[in-house]
């Protein structure tokens, strides 16, 4: 991994992901790069010096954050343009990683930073990483990867990128499968069959979804190779957003690595809204991997 980006905006929220963004670096040995982005004046006559002055502010800033952020190389940088453009642009350029909390400076500045958070993890077309405000601070070594899966090969998009992480950290790659309730799916989705399904009908079926996590699971672990932490594979039951975020719990230590989008229809759940209320509640940082970007980009190569 090249470098690790991590956005600021001289709070102490936005500085919440630094201790992830350390972590990461540490295990992957690349380098942490510090980046403020500084919006273009709206108005045309706002004074020159007024920018010169922020960029200076700006960059004594990142300075103190960089002595702060323990030994390695550190790097920084500061941008001028409209915040989500401009940090997309550079990490695609520098082929980095970005690590950012998801809310910044209280009150409106802190939802505007938010706002951005929530648009980078929208328009990116590679992993990133989101820290949410319930999420540890501390550079804690890794201990756990919870990759969520259905059976998907878009899904399945996040995994090589935990594979490596499960490499370079040592940490228990976790592969994760949760089965919704058949009946309640029938009832969410609006299906018409369900007026006309039996409880035995209802349990066969159950039991046939609980069997094809379980198989697929196994399947994907025996066709890994070996981890320095191990492969454990995990069939849960409920809503997936909250079967997740019970997970969570139980490994503090962990980081969540999840694709964007799954597959449709009554029995696949459809992780891009899961991931977006993980996000929002999730007590463990989250890679997330923009699993339609990559399904495009292998599409256009193969073509």
């Amino acid at each position: 991994m090249a470098a690790i980006v991590v956005p600021l905006d001289g709070s102490e929220f936005a500085e919440r992901a630094l201790g992830v963004a350390r972590t990461l670096a540490d295990a992957t040995h690349g380098a942490l790069t510090l980046v403020q982005v500084i919006a273009k004046p709206w108005r045309l006559d706002t004074p020159g010096d007024l920018t010169i002055l922020l960029e200076r502010a700006a960059r004594s800033y990142l300075a103190e954050v960089a002595l702060k952020a323990g030994p390695g190389l550190v790097e920084s940088e500061v941008l001028m343009g409209h915040p989500v453009d401009e940090l997309l642009g550079f990490v695609t350029a520098h082929d980095a990683l970005l690590v950012m909390s998801t809310h910044g400076r209280g009150g409106f500045e802190r939802a505007v930073f938010g706002s951005v958070a929530d648009k980078v993890m929208r328009g990116a077309t590679a992993p990133l990483v989101i820290v949410p405000v319930a999420a540890s601070s501390v550079a804690d070594p890794l201990t756990d990867l919870i990759v969520p899966l259905d059976g998907s090969a878009l899904s399945a998009v996040a995994l090589p990128h935990a594979l490596a992480l499960a490499r370079a950290t040592g940490a228990t790659l976790r592969l994760t499968w949760v089965v919704e309730p058949i009946w309640d799916a029938f009832f969410t989705y609006g299906s018409p069959m369900s007026m006309y399904v039996s409880d035995a009908q209802l349990t066969r079926m159950q039991q046939d979804a609980d069997a094809e996590a379980s198989d697929y699971l196994a399947a994907l672990a025996a066709s890994l190779a070996d981890t320095p932490g191990g492969i454990e594979q995990t069939v849960r039951h409920g809503r997936p957003a909250a079967e997740l975020l019970r997970m969570s719990e139980d490994f503090p230590h962990g980081l969540l690595v999840m694709a964007t989008h799954g597959r449709g229809g009554l029995r696949r759940w459809a992780l891009g809204s899961v991931t977006t209320e993980v996000t929002q509640r999730s007590t463990l940082p989250i890679m997330v991997v923009p699993s339609l970007a990559a399904a495009e980009q292998q599409g256009g190569a193969a073509a």
